[in-house]
This record gives structure tokens, sequence and C-alpha cells, in this order.
């Protein structure tokens, strides 16, 4: 019983939404008039508000039936049309002007999706009125003229229901497709809402992860750290001692006059000599890296003590360094010790025996970085050598040559990665090479 009082209701409130109440009012009120007529005016009067009546209550059997779009062409053209027919039968004494106003107002708002349909039937509307009135003001009306107590009551309360219903109907449609569109974007906020909590727990999943694979790198990086030190520091006695054991061989033997033996133990110094420079090229670079916390690094002071370090070499190959004045910056000065040191170690070592070693420093600033460069006269590098010579134990030539680990530019390329920079190399063969690096301004 109550499921069918609430379906009738939600039927009852389709119904008015669907133009209901205009059909209803304008049968209604036509059908007063009908039955006023009946007992104080003629027979002419009595057929025409009939013929009203029967045309409004088909307004209220188009619209029961559902047939929304057919009752609401009906309601905005044959109300009009009645009532411009009885302009001039009757004359126009009793507010047809205010009817056909709000017909087509009323007509204005309803078809607003039909743009053509809607200026067909305002004309119609406009027309409708003019041309009858016109036609009575000419002619007069064809039948006597009627005029109707209260007509123009009756007219206003019509057109007042009508412009009512038509506004709410009108403001009714416009609230809810808002309130239509923005449930819809409220879901689709949720919707992304959703997602990106999803995606949050997700990136803080992967960055606990990260974070315990960070740990477990750097303690891995530790320990291959320490076990490097370790390794390179304990060869350093045992080296020292095959130094020691072979001078001391030499000596012994340094009556004999065999030639081999002299050899043997040449070979056997220049070895140790190596392994020496191997190890303590090791330990250089098993610090790089050791730093954590970035300091000002006046790089003009650094090269000084550098170049203190190497006088005597500098004296030895009567070299000429050039160097500019160099930037205060934010790293790790043991690292940028290491670095130019290599670097200029490397352009004292391999120059030709025929020159004297021209270094020069440069320094450029950059947007958001300073640009480095240490160039030399010496023998240069081959260019499909460019890349293999910053890899770890890569040497270009024999040992009875040029002496070196092979790690030196290893380091240097270690190094500058290690402030956030890069590191590269132009060279021409026998004539010199250049170095370019470049440290970050921040």
């Amino acid at each position: 019983m109550f499921a069918n009082a609430s379906d009738r209701k939600k039927k009852h409130s389709k119904w008015i939404i669907k133009f209901g109440y205009i059909t209803s009012i304008s049968a209604a009120c036509s059908f007063i008039v009908f039955l006023t007529s009946l007992f104080f005016y003629s027979q002419t009067a009595q057929i025409i508000t009939f013929i009203l009546t029967i045309g409004f209550s088909l307004g209220v059997v188009f619209d029961r039936l559902h047939k929304k779009h057919l009752t609401r062409v009906y309601m905005t053209t044959v109300p009009p049309l009645m009532l411009g027919s009885i302009i001039i039968l009757v004359g126009g004494f009793f507010g047809q002007d205010l009817i056909m106003a709000t017909s087509a107002f009323m007509s204005f708002i309803i078809f607003r999706k039909h743009p053509q349909l809607r200026k067909i039937i305002i004309a119609f509307n406009v027309l409708i009125f003019i041309l009858p009135t016109l036609y009575i003001n000419i002619y007069g009306p064809l039948l006597e003229p009627i005029d109707l107590p209260f007509d123009e009551i009756i007219v206003f309360l019509v057109c007042l229901g009508w412009l009512s219903i038509t506004f709410f109907m009108y403001d009714e449609k416009k609230t809810r497709s808002y309130t239509t569109e923005l449930e819809l974007k409220n879901k689709s906020l949720k919707a992304n809402a959703l997602e990106l909590k999803k995606s949050q727990e997700s990136l803080k999943s992967q960055n606990k992860e990260l974070a315990l694979l960070n740990q477990e790198l750097e303690l891995k990086n530790k320990q291959i750290e320490e076990f490097t030190y370790m390794v390179t520091h304990d060869l350093k006695a045992p080296i020292s001692n095959i130094d020691t054991i072979t001078d001391q061989l030499k000596s012994h033997f340094k009556n004999s006059s065999s030639p081999e033996v002299d050899t043997y133990f040449n070979y056997l110094k220049a070895s140790s000599s190596r392994m020496m420079l191997l190890v303590d090229n090791l330990l250089e670079n098993a610090k790089i890296g050791n730093s954590k916390v970035k300091e000002s690094v006046d790089l003009n002071n650094l090269l000084n003590d550098i170049l203190k370090d190497l006088s005597h070499r500098t004296k030895e190959t009567k070299a000429i360094i050039n160097i500019d004045n160099l930037p205060v910056v934010q790293g790790y000065p043991i690292e940028l010790g290491l670095l130019f040191q290599n670097l200029l170690d490397n352009a004292l070592k391999f120059v030709p025996k025929n020159k004297n070693p021209e270094i020069n420093i440069t320094c450029y600033k950059k947007a958001d970085s300073y640009l480095f460069t240490v160039s030399d006269n010496g023998i240069g590098i081959p260019k499909k050598h460019f890349d293999k010579i910053f890899k770890a134990f890569q040497k270009l030539h024999a040992s009875k040559e040029f002496e070196g680990s092979g790690i030196g530019l290893y380091g240097c390329k270690k190094v500058v990665e290690y402030h956030g920079g890069r590191i590269w190399v132009e060279s021409t063969e026998n004539k010199g090479s250049t170095f370019y690096f470049t440290l970050p301004l921040k």
C-alpha cells in the first residue's frame, strides 16, 4: 500500500515537472468560465467558452499520456490560435494580449534547446495576436462583442500560474544539470584522490625498500673500502721487505760477473717499485668518497700546496705552469687535492724528452657550474682512447716508457662525479691534451 502511494507520488511529481500544472490550470479556469457563461451569457459565449475548455483539456490529455514534446508544442500554439480566432469573432476586450505575451515568453524558455522551433512558435504567437487585432480595429468583429466580467482577473491568474511554473521548471532544470555535473566532478575527484592515495602508499613502500637497499649498498661500499685499505696497507710491508732484500742481495752479489744476475735484480727492483706505486694509488683511490661534509675550498691555496709538493719535479723538468685566479668552491678538500694532483702529475709525466712541460689551468664561470681546464704540451692521446683512459688500470704506454698504475684518471673521474660534475678530454697526438671538468656552483 505504502509502496503504491510512493509510486503515485513519484508519478505525480514527474507529471508536474512535465508541464502538468500549466495544462491543469488552463483547463480548470476555462471550465469555470464555461460554467459561468451557462447561467449568465448568450449561446455564442457558451460555445466559445466550451471550445476553450475542450482545447485546454486536450493539453491535459496529452500530458497524462506522457507526450512531453507534443504537450509543449500544443500548449504554446493551440491556445494562441484559439484566442486569435476569438478576437476576430467577438473582439479583443478580455486580456488576450497578456496571455499571448505569456505564451511567447513561455515558448522562449521551453524551446531554448530548439532555436529554430522557438523562433517559429514565438513569431506565430506574435502574429496570431497582431493580425486579428488589426482586423477588428479596421472591420470590427464578425459576431457581436462579448465582454466577460472579471475576465482580466482570470487571465492574469492564468498567466501568473504559467509564468511561475515555467520559471520553476527552468530553474529546476538548470540546478539539476549543475548538481549532476558537480556530482560527476566529485566522483572523479574522489577517484583521483583514491588513486593518489594508492600511489602515495606505493611510493612510501618503494621509498622504504630504496632506503633499505641504500643502507645495504652503503654497508657494502664501506666494507669494500675497508677491505681495500686493509689489503693495500698490509701489502706495503712485504713489498718494502722485498725491496730491502733486493738491495741487500744486489750488494752481496755486486762482485758477480754474471750480467743475468744484474738484470734479474733490476727487474725485481722495478717490479717492487711499481707494486709500491700501485698500492699508494689504491690507498689514495680508497680515500675518495670518505668525506661527508662539503667545505669552502680556496683552490688557489690548494694548488699552491700541491705545487710545493711537486717543486722538485717542476725544477727538474723546467716546467712552466700558468694558473688563473681560481674560485672558492664548495667541495671535499682531500678529493679535490687528489684531482688536481693527478692531473698535474700526468701533465708533468707524459711529455717528450726534448720538451719542457707547459701547463695552463683556467676556470670559467657558467650558469650553474664552474668549467676548469688543465692543458699541456705532452704526447697527446689518440681519439679512440678518450673514454678508455678514465677506466681503472687502463695504461696506454709501457712501464719502461712512463711510470704509472693506470688508476690516476679513474680517480679523477670518481672525484668529479662525487662532486656532481663531469670530466672529459680533448687531445691531439704529439701536440698535447686538455682535460675539462665541471664543478657545480651550489
